[in-house]
């Protein structure tokens, strides 16, 4: 049982990591988790999870305190943006972002932004996941955003 605790409860942030900006419904959640359970069960392996969580990241948060890591809102959960986590997703993004917005007017600076994001980029996002359409989209998004900026880096270079 507290293995199913564990993996549920790291699918749970792999999810929530998935969308990082985002707020999902604790339907979407259900469904994209635990897709062939009935709505009863999908709602206890939730709370399950859910719980199992914020035991994992807060052990000695209080029972009802909220998470300093997980954003609720009603029905609604998410990662809480904080200074204290950096995700590397978004700085990767933030940095692609930069690059294309000073591709123009600065190309040096550019570049820097590229490769800066470049070495984030680390290989395709939850591999060990390959099959989870929600890992999948995202894995896709980040794949084709390294390329691009890869491509643009490249480029680049050769127009110095």
């Amino acid at each position: 049982a507290s293995e199913w605790r564990r993996q549920a409860a790291r699918q749970f942030l792999q999810l929530l990591l998935s969308q990082p900006q985002t707020l999902l419904h604790r339907e979407q959640i259900c469904e994209q988790l635990w897709p062939e359970a009935t709505a009863d069960e999908a709602l206890n392996q939730f709370k399950v999870a859910y719980n199992s969580l914020c035991k994992v990241l807060e052990p000695d948060r209080a029972r009802n305190a909220p998470s300093a890591f997980i954003a609720r809102d009603g029905s609604r959960y998410g990662l809480r943006q904080t200074a204290d986590v950096a995700l590397d997703q978004l700085q990767f993004d933030q940095l692609i972002a930069q690059g294309d917005k000073l591709l123009k007017s600065d190309p040096a600076a550019a570049r820097q932004s590229y490769e800066r994001a470049i070495a984030l980029y680390e290989g395709d996002f939850l591999v060990g996941f390959p099959y989870e359409p929600w890992a999948e989209q995202e894995r896709l998004r980040l794949r084709n955003r390294f390329l691009r900026a890869a491509e643009r880096l490249a480029e680049g270079y050769l127009g110095q």
